[in-house]
């Protein structure tokens, strides 16, 4: 992983860029790396579990955005 400094192109830079480049900053410190190769993890039964969780949760709030009513009333509880 390259320590980016002081360059006016990457300055701000997050995130990835297809799947080639990756931009992060750590402890402060602007890197750029190799995107991360995932094909081979094998996750755990608790891991797969809140992979779940979350999958519901998006499917969830989804719902709620389409629909304006509970959309108004959960932005009612954010606004309080």
């Amino acid at each position: 992983m390259a320590r980016v400094k002081n360059n006016i192109l990457t300055t701000g830079a997050r995130g990835a860029i297809g799947k080639q480049v990756v931009y992060k900053e750590i402890n402060g410190e602007n890197f750029i790396g190799k995107y991360p190769d995932m094909s081979q993890v094998v996750y755990n039964a608790a891991q797969k579990e809140y992979q779940n969780l979350f999958g519901r949760a998006a499917v969830y709030a989804s719902e709620v955005n389409k629909d304006p009513i509970r959309s108004a009333t959960y932005e009612k509880l954010i606004r309080a």
